[in-house]
């Protein structure tokens, strides 16, 4: 059962780690290091199920605002397919708080290769669903990878 959500700091490392551990064995590529998801890059946000990371993004500066969901990877098996909007949501709380009106981003990998979920998001956003109100943007290469850029 997913018990809280929480924003990650240096304190929840050994559950980061454990987190990219089970990433890895997932074939989870952007999640299985500290250094793949570019831990240092973001302020990230995490639900939890007994004590264990089961799902979290990130949220960093990206162009004119700030880009969410950055990294976002949730583990096998765990039911609720809405975790990293609800992480979305609290990092655009966050963000707010420090500032009073910022833009908010969303990239979406535009590789087939990118995963099933990738590829299920991408259609989701594509038939209106995804993230209502969403703005198509262009696309861009962002830490190598081409991407969809959408502002909420």
């Amino acid at each position: 059962m997913i018990t809280e959500l929480l924003q990650l700091t240096d304190d929840h490392l050994f559950q980061v780690h454990e987190f990219c551990i089970k990433c890895k064995k997932l074939n989870y590529v952007n999640n299985q290091s500290l250094e793949a998801m570019k831990w240092d890059k973001a302020i990230w946000f995490g639900h939890f199920a007994d004590d264990k990371i089961v799902s979290l993004s990130g949220v960093h500066d990206f162009l004119d605002g700030y880009r969410v969901m950055f990294r976002g990877a949730t583990l096998s098996g765990v039911s609720n397919k809405f975790l990293n909007k609800i992480q979305a949501h609290a990092q655009m709380d966050y963000i707010n708080n420090i500032h009073d009106k910022s833009i908010f981003y969303f990239t979406l990998n535009i590789s087939n290769n990118a995963g099933a979920k990738s590829n299920r998001l991408r259609k989701w956003v594509h038939t209106g669903r995804g993230w209502p109100g969403s703005t198509y943007i262009g696309t861009q290469e962002v830490y190598g990878e081409v991407q969809e850029i959408w502002e909420l």
